[in-house]
């Protein structure tokens, strides 16, 4: 399913984000789940003595509309992503859509011939070689079941306060798109990266604003302006702000005519006889001096001598100047503390330069990060209201139309998200862009759990399902925790970060699937019979 899927998007996106390269660790997660189930309703057939045709038809039969009803829940709600105008968003929808969809006909295909083809004795052996982790595992299942249906009032009230609690946790969620969250926290870049701030100008918090005018001279004219706007915003804390401006070097436009303005009255030819004399008398050659003596006698006589062309140019002002031939562009580099300007205080500066300096655009990487923050939330917000509206029609779907159900389906991923989060936000941990990626891994292990614990069951019936499908439900939640798990000891915090999410979510959504669904199936079984 994942080559399958890797070469589709080759075809038709030929090159995918870094968010978008995510879906390879998503895919694995959501796509190994449906050859679990599978493969342990063929397990168990062969167990009870089936030969191998008659326990896949079984395995087909009772696990395979549970399997196709969490595929299509995973397509739908992935696909949802595919109206998101954040590029990487639209990408990791539409390669999960297909992703999901490819796997399950793989499971289905091959993974069915790969059973039947499959060792004699390899249903023999099984029992000895996992007796005891079979018996300690089923102890665990009949166990949380088990104090679920005697004490259902009690799980139901626990997992209310918890969801009540989480809620206060959930208000303190950020998002963060710091892009260091992508590199080792040891990498030898902060070092360079924090030379190259002190010296060149380079950090992170480095602002640049450019203007566009019809001309050079205009354009620097408004470059001057937008310096003075930098150096009031910057400098209101008694600091004195690093700003590199073409406008401090040359002047032209506007600017040029005031000065000469000033100038014209000083008596600049006579000084330009006198240097002119006191380097004769000193033995100097007058020729090697003559720029500067025209210079003066240029301001003299009210005349601007000229800029030096853009050959003599140092290098730092030629990156910040482009001349087209209908308008120029002319940059400016403030250098601030990386983190000093904060969110407010760069959109207030913003706001500014627009006021005071019509068609000024300020640019940073925390500004641009915030952004694309804003765009992925927006996407996420309205991509979620679509997955949610497909995913109940899917969900409604497979349990035959029964909306109850359909609703206690789902809560396993609600309740898991809620408690994740609120965690989450209670110990001050952001979501970066990759928990963002990572999510639909937590998305589709939720749901999915939830439509296998409830696929085919009548009241009163969800703790026996969950004592037969808790092996295979418990393995995928562990083959999601264990992976993305193993991702705290990265040295990238965004890996950090969303390894840790999908590890608590998934176990926090099984959780909610082996005690509070039962718990509920067990209420509800009692008032039906009185």
């Amino acid at each position: 399913g994942v080559l399958w899927t890797v070469g589709l998007g080759a075809l038709a996106l030929g090159r995918v984000t870094v968010v978008g390269l995510g879906f390879a660790a998503a895919l694995l997660g959501l796509g190994v789940e449906y050859g679990i189930h599978g493969g342990a309703r063929f397990r168990a057939a062969r167990l009870l003595g089936s030969d191998k045709p008659s326990a896949l038809l079984d395995a087909f039969r009772e696990a395979g509309p549970g399997i196709v009803s969490s595929a299509l829940t995973s397509a739908v709600a992935m696909g949802a992503l595919a109206v998101a105008h954040f590029r990487p968003l639209r990408e990791l929808g539409l390669l999960l859509t297909v992703g999901v969809l490819t796997t399950l006909v793989t499971t289905a295909t091959l993974g069915a011939a790969l059973f039947v083809l499959g060792p004699r004795s390899s249903a023999k052996r099984a029992p000895r070689r996992f007796a005891a982790a079979e018996k300690l595992w089923r102890a665990y299942l009949a166990g949380s079941v088990g104090v679920a249906t005697r004490h259902p009032r009690k799980v139901l009230v626990l997992a209310a306060t918890l969801a009540l609690a989480a809620a206060f946790g959930v208000r303190s969620l950020t998002v963060s798109v710091d892009p260091r969250a992508l590199r080792p926290e040891d990498s030898p870049l902060a070092a360079v990266e924090q030379a190259a701030f002190e010296k060149f100008g380079l950090g992170l918090d480095t602002s640049t604003v450019v203007v566009t005018r019809k001309d050079l001279g205009a354009a620097l004219d408004a470059a001057a302006l937008a310096r003075q706007v930098l150096a009031e915003r910057l400098g209101q804390n008694g600091a004195t702000p690093a700003i590199d401006s073409p406008s401090d070097w040359i002047v032209s436009g506007t600017r040029s005519e005031r000065r000469l303005a000033e100038l014209s009255g000083l008596p600049f030819e006579r000084a330009a006889d006198d240097l002119e004399l006191e380097l004769e008398t000193a033995g100097f050659r007058v020729a090697s001096f003559a720029p500067a003596l025209a210079a003066l006698r240029a301001f003299g006589r009210g005349e601007d001598p000229g800029a030096p062309p853009p050959e003599e140019w140092p290098d730092w002002m030629s990156e910040l100047v482009r001349v087209g031939p209908t308008s120029a562009a002319v940059a400016v580099h403030a250098r601030v503390a990386i983190g000093s300007l904060g969110e407010k205080g760069s959109e207030e500066l913003a706001r500014e330069l627009a006021r005071r300096v019509p068609g000024a655009a300020l640019a940073s990487a925390p500004r641009v990060g915030r952004e694309l923050r804003n765009l992925a939330t927006r996407d996420l917000v309205r991509s979620s209201a679509v997955a949610a509206v497909l995913v109940a029609i899917v969900v409604l779907g497979s349990l035959r139309g029964r909306p109850v159900a359909s609703l206690l389906a789902s809560l396993p991923l609600a309740l898991g998200c809620l408690w994740t989060f609120g965690l989450w936000g209670a110990i001050s941990r952001p979501l970066d862009l990759v928990c963002v990626a990572a999510l639909p891994v937590l998305f589709g292990t939720g749901i999915d759990l939830g439509v296998h614990a409830l696929h085919g069951k009548q009241a009163g019936e969800v703790a026996t399902g969950l004592f037969e499908s808790g092996p295979a439900m418990t393995l995928v939640t562990a083959t999601a925790a264990v992976g993305f798990g193993s991702l705290v000891a990265s040295r990238i915090p965004g890996l950090r970060n969303a390894g840790l999410l999908v590890a608590i979510g998934a176990t926090a959504c099984l959780a909610a699937t082996l005690y509070v669904l039962p718990a509920i199936d067990t209420v509800a079984a009692r008032k039906g019979a009185r």
